[in-house]
């Protein structure tokens, strides 16, 4: 044992050698029979000291029986001073002083005892401690839980702490991360390794022993730690899977109550917020008529509108005017939160398309596409050769025809006769050509039957040409507009009638 010690010493000498600043406490070893050992760490006012040139003097009636400067030990991550005290009787009082070397200052350590032949007191794990204050030497677990776990009842003993578990315990149960209140000064313990609060890593599948050492290492105290499953509020679901075990409305088998701020069946799933979106205007469609849609938020006190992009408005009631993908979040008082969607079209676009029955063509285009109250532009229905224009679809018999104030779809068909380009009428016929006609319209008796006059009316009934004693057969028609005739022929028998088309 004393050549141990003579070797530590070696080492201290040699290194307090180097910095001048410490004081030179030096023992004549040859006047002294009997030694006792320490392993010490050094406290000034509540700081362990931390540096190689701290250092430790130990005295008798003020003279010096021995020192030693502060080493680094690895294996347990912190600085101790060895050294000898030399004696000559036991029993001997031995006071200490503290060289501080941070603050450059001898302080005068509370800490004495009585020398002892070969007595050692202090290792690396468990070291004497040397200090100028009174440390604590209570080695207690105050207060034991997980971080995330929120509150956990539990209970603490003199040298147990028992958790009941809840949801989250049971989820990392094998990697739990513990936050622990001590007695002043004390430091946790699993086997030698340090815990830091906070700071760990545990497996709380069984029961685990873990120790406390004192502020002044005086006390080394083991503890249990062990995760129980109960069924605190007795409503048939234990606390690993009941995820308020203090309130037996709330367990896994409980219905969730909207809005009243707790998760009552035990599942972050099923929300405590139910949005909702109700559509005032009761369409889903712009169009002509409806230009904005009205709708407005419900199942909360909070309510923020997207668009995909930005946030448009912060009122449960909204009013939309363009076609879209729209979603409120809506956030009740207790700070749950859910979104509900809508999705908006239009309709303010519109298809105008013209079509064309046997006989005919339609000049222009088709289909058109306009917006809400244009025009489209003008489109005509072209007879083939032997066959007139009737009429429209939709009963109209504009042609050219130009649909105006548009605000809806429209999809119609002209529609087409064989032209009487011979007519009979009792024992007289004629034949009118061409049909079409652009200039001038002939007109051809079959059997020899005398022409006395012609009248020529339009759509719309009005008489636009006329000669009632002509009995030519070629009528100019070319200032006539566009469009269909109807051509009433007096002969030397009766009037006979036709169409034509003007081109």
């Amino acid at each position: 044992m004393k050549t141990y010690f003579y070797n530590i010493l070696a080492l201290i000498l040699l290194h307090t050698s180097a910095f001048g600043q410490a004081p030179n406490w030096q023992v004549n070893e040859s006047q002294y029979q009997y030694t006792m050992s320490f392993a010490a760490f050094l406290n000034v006012n509540g700081t362990t000291l931390s540096s190689t040139n701290d250092k430790v003097g130990a005295f008798v009636n003020g003279e010096l029986r021995g020192s030693a400067n502060l080493l680094y030990v690895s294996s347990t991550d912190r600085y101790l001073a060895y050294f000898l005290v030399f004696a000559n009787t036991i029993n001997e009082t031995i006071d200490f002083k503290i060289y501080d070397s941070v603050n450059n200052q001898i302080v005068n350590a509370t800490t004495t005892i009585n020398f002892q032949i070969d007595k050692h007191y202090g290792n690396v794990f468990q070291a004497f401690g040397i200090a100028n204050t009174t440390l604590s030497n209570q080695a207690n677990i105050l207060d034991f839980s997980f971080d995330g776990a929120g509150d956990v009842n539990k209970t603490i003993t003199s040298n147990k702490v028992t958790i009941d578990s809840n949801v989250f315990i049971s989820q990392n149960i094998i990697d739990l991360n513990a936050i622990f209140q001590l007695s002043p000064g004390a430091t946790l313990y699993d086997g030698t390794q340090k815990i830091v609060s906070g700071s760990n890593t545990f497996n709380f599948t069984n029961s685990k022993i873990l120790k406390v050492l004192s502020q002044d290492e005086t006390i080394l105290k083991e503890w249990t730690v062990e995760v129980v499953i109960v069924d605190r509020d007795s409503d048939g679901y234990n606390s690993d899977i009941d995820c308020d075990d203090s309130n037996a409305t709330i367990n896994p088998g409980a219905t969730e109550i909207l809005n009243n701020g707790l998760d009552d069946d035990c599942n972050p799933l099923t929300l405590d917020v139910l949005a909702g979106i109700t559509n005032e205007t009761g369409t889903t469609i712009l169009n002509c008529s409806t230009t904005a849609v009205s709708v407005t938020a419900t199942g909360g006190v909070i309510y923020s509108w997207y668009d995909g992009l930005s946030e448009l408005g912060t009122e449960a009631n909204f009013l939309i005017t363009e076609p879209g993908n729209y979603t409120v979040t809506v956030t009740n008082s207790s700070g749950f939160s859910d979104t509900a969607s809508i999705t908006i079209t239009e309709n303010t676009s519109f298809v105008l398309a013209y079509t064309a029955n046997t006989g005919g063509i339609i000049i222009g285009t088709t289909p058109q596409t306009v917006r809400c109250y244009e025009s489209g532009s003008s489109v005509e229905a072209i007879p083939n050769t032997g066959y007139v224009f009737i009429d429209w679809s939709d009963g109209l018999t504009t042609n050219p025809r130009t649909d105006t104030n548009i605000d809806k779809d429209i999809s119609v068909t002209a529609n087409f006769d064989v032209a009487l380009d011979v007519s009979e009428f009792g024992i007289t016929k004629f034949k009118i050509y061409p049909n079409p006609v652009d200039n001038v319209l002939k007109i051809i008796t079959v059997n020899n039957g005398t022409i006395g006059g012609y009248e020529i009316f339009d759509a719309l009934g009005r008489r636009v040409l006329f000669d009632l004693k002509n009995n030519t057969n070629a009528i100019d028609v070319s200032t006539l507009y566009n469009g269909v005739y109807l051509i009433k022929i007096k002969t030397d028998k009766r009037e006979l009638t036709a169409r034509f088309i003007k081109i």
